[in-house]
């Protein structure tokens, strides 16, 4: 059966309303396969022995297992370190790695290099392998989105364009319909027992943080679609990635020429060059 591109995109949708999510982000589906390509053409660890088939074929499940793991075990660590904890839910992700994906490296190395992993130091040389692996790619997934962010607000005026996922102009919510319920339609999105209001939002890459005085939670969605569904909550862009909600600013600071607005919980929002105006238009700044 095949489907026209009307038919598949409404598929899509019913499928991702029905709680279906797509493991992976678009950059992880790019760059999962070039990462096992990569890893299978210089066969580390002892991997070079075996023929090229048989190396893609071994990193491939291990790249595709572990990062299926690691975006489990995320979400676990989030829940169980709590919102804003980063430095523990790293750990904790590090923890559930090593104490699960483990025994899954070790029974693929087994399968595919037919050797015999008997002995508890040879299994801890495994997990040391998976710790230390696991702690980079944590530290690297915190540090380089705020390293992109510090070159994306040092960009000159002309280069500063918005977010592909963002509305391409500075956008006021409208005011408030008596009609219309009091809490914004990405509240259904959220867990429970997530504690509002909302005060911002902000996106990495295909997904969206939701931050509240209390509490936080990632969702996976577009970040101009999350902004949609603030509605009835009047709110602002001050950044291609971020959006504040009028009622969460307290006030503005100034770095040097970077502009920044503080928000009732204490968060620094960044104002890029391109929302700026606007903003002091409407008498944020």
């Amino acid at each position: 059966m095949q489907l026209s591109g009307g038919r598949l995109k409404t598929f899509s949708n019913r499928l991702f309303r029905s709680g279906f999510v797509w493991p992976f982000s678009r950059g992880e589906a790019v760059s999962l396969p070039l990462v096992s390509f990569f890893v299978a053409y210089t066969g580390p660890f002892g991997t070079f022995s075996l023929g090229f088939g048989h190396r893609l074929a071994y990193w491939s499940l291990v790249v595709v297992i572990s990062a299926l793991m690691a975006n489990v075990f995320a979400r676990v660590a989030h829940r169980i370190a709590g919102p804003g904890r980063h430095l523990r839910q790293d750990l904790v992700l590090v923890v559930l790695m090593t104490t699960f994906f483990t025994p899954v490296l070790t029974e693929l190395t087994t399968s595919f290099l037919t050797v015999k992993i008997a002995s508890f130091s040879e299994m801890f040389v495994f997990a040391q392998f998976v710790a230390i692996l696991s702690l980079g790619v944590a530290t690297a997934r915190r540090v380089l989105p705020k390293f992109v962010l510090g070159l994306n607000l040092g960009k000159s005026p002309e280069n500063d364009g918005p977010h592909p996922d963002a509305e391409p102009a500075p956008k006021v919510a409208p005011e408030s319909d008596p009609e219309l319920p009091s809490q914004p339609r990405l509240m259904r999105r959220l867990p429970p027992d997530f504690t509002g209001p909302i005060l911002r939002l902000t996106v990495q890459d295909h997904f969206v943080d939701v931050i509240a005085p209390e509490d936080e939670h990632r969702l996976r969605m577009r970040f101009a679609d999350a902004v949609d569904e603030m509605d009835p909550v009047e709110g602002v862009y001050t950044h291609r990635s971020h959006w504040v909600a009028r009622d969460a600013i307290k006030g503005d600071e100034r770095d040097g020429a970077r502009v920044l607005l503080r928000l009732t919980n204490g968060d620094l929002v960044p104002v890029s060059r391109t929302y700026r105006p606007e903003l002091e238009k409407s008498g944020l700044l």
